[in-house]
């Protein structure tokens, strides 16, 4: 009974012994934290910090307002944490507004984190004009993580993630995610990635910029073009892209974009349009689309680009002038919603010296007030397992392009069917309460496979 006694308080002195190992390593970490107060000269306060050490450092702000008047320059530094604890940093009034003078920037540096915090640059107590002075850079950097940082009221971008060297592809950034973050109230993008790799964007607004062009929520448009891609992997899930005066979405062709993602989002009252892609390889899927300008959704293939593969699912389009407006080859449309269309719910407007081709399959078109699909000017498309109801002027229409149309359901229009200088081949449509079921027009030739 005595050893056990012995041996149990053995166990304990052990046990104590590693709890106070593992204190004493904590007291070492604890060496690495900064505490920042409101009040005192923060641009010195961070550059004396940096200046003993540029890794493995915990900035920790105490909440309050936090006024600077000119950029925070965190270069070349790595494994560090900003802890916001709900704190503003504010630009001046009547602080500068030129090259150098945005509000923080990272540069060569890796593995930074930082959370709950909010940058304003004071928009309006500024000039505004288009010059580096962007509120939030990530510039030539590694494995950033944002959680719930703000930008607002920025005199250029709110966030820009970009390379001073874009013809060196190792000096791209990469592993950049946002989480819960805000970019509102920008004067040019809410958003700006110039070039980057594997970046994330989860639970982030992007919203309401205004001021000079493009006005763009996300805009995603290299410096340069080039074959080899400047953009690859990037992921926008459930974000809103809501209330910017150009642009929801804007991909450029430049340096060809592939494999761009964006699902679950809401893409909400944008001045000219929703999306207005040109990616090799773009997945839009489950987002709501609603009063944006001319279109939601503009996919592009440039002449001479790469083919594009751009799939369009599971979407709802509702109050729109135009659902879809598609040129390229290979893009697939389906399972989308198109509700309270004014114009087309999807229009193919083949005008390009490029092979054309899409597919269109298991839609629903409801109340689509002018015409649910024009095609013009297609080399093939596939029309297939799409429901057209409500009070259409026409469900379908072929302009100049050959199409197979099978297995749809058109009902409740003038016209189920208008085609001219087409070759239509049909199989296993259903017309139900259209004043006319077809319209052929001149040198349309129309095939029956009904089976």
């Amino acid at each position: 009974m005595i050893n056990i006694r012995i041996y149990f308080i053995s166990f304990l002195l052990l046990v104590a012994s590693m709890m106070s190992c593992k204190v004493l390593v904590n007291s070492n970490y604890e060496e690495n934290r900064y505490y920042l107060h409101p009040g005192e000269n923060l641009e010195n306060q961070i550059y004396q910090i940096f200046k003993k050490n540029n890794s493995h450092i915990s900035l920790i702000f105490e909440k309050g307002e936090y006024i600077i008047d000119e950029q925070i320059y965190l270069n070349n530094i790595s494994n560090v944490k900003i802890l916001g604890n709900g704190a503003i940093i504010k630009m001046k009034a009547d602080a500068v507004v030129g090259n150098n003078f945005g509000m923080i920037s990272f540069k060569n540096s890796s593995d930074i984190y930082i959370e709950n915090i909010t940058f304003d640059a004071n928009r309006d107590r500024r000039k505004c004009r288009e010059v580096a002075a962007h509120t939030f850079m990530i510039v030539s950097s590694k494995r950033i993580s944002l959680l719930g940082v703000n930008v607002i009221n920025s005199v250029v971008d709110g966030f820009i993630i970009y390379t001073e060297t874009p013809e060196d592809s190792y000096s791209f950034c990469s592993d950049i995610s946002f989480k819960n973050c805000l970019s509102f109230n920008s004067y040019r993008n809410a958003l700006s990635i110039i070039n980057g790799r594997n970046i994330r964007a989860l639970d982030c607004a992007f919203s309401n910029s205004n001021g000079t062009a493009p006005e763009g929520g996300l805009v995603i448009e290299s410096d340069i073009d080039r074959l080899n891609s400047d953009f690859r992997d990037l992921l926008f899930s459930n974000c809103n892209f809501t209330n910017n005066n150009g642009w929801g979405v804007i991909i450029s062709q430049k340096s060809n974009p592939t494999k761009i993602r964006i699902c679950d989002s809401k893409i909400e009252n944008s001045g000219r349009g929703g999306i207005w892609n040109c990616s090799v390889n773009t997945e839009l899927d489950r987002n709501l689309f609603r009063e944006n300008g001319e279109v939601a959704i503009r996919s592009v293939r440039y002449e001479a680009r790469p083919i594009d593969t751009i799939n369009i699912l599971n979407n709802t389009f509702r109050n729109e002038s135009v659902g879809i407006e598609y040129v390229g080859y290979g893009g697939k449309i389906e399972s989308n919603l198109f509700d309270s269309i004014n114009l087309y719910g999807v229009r193919l407007n083949g005008i390009t010296k490029d092979d054309t081709n899409a597919i269109i399959d298991l839609n629903q078109f409801k109340n689509c007030f002018n015409v649910g699909i024009s095609v013009n000017r297609f080399n093939s498309c596939t029309i297939s397992r799409n429901k057209f109801s409500g009070s259409a002027q026409i469900c379908t229409e072929f302009i100049s392009s050959t199409v197979s149309c099978r297995e749809n359901i058109f009902q409740d229009a003038k016209i189920g069917l208008k085609a001219s200088y087409s070759t239509i081949k049909l199989s296993n449509n259903h017309f139900s309460s259209c004043t006319k079921d077809m319209q052929k027009g001149e040198s349309t030739n129309i095939f029956h496979d009904d089976k």
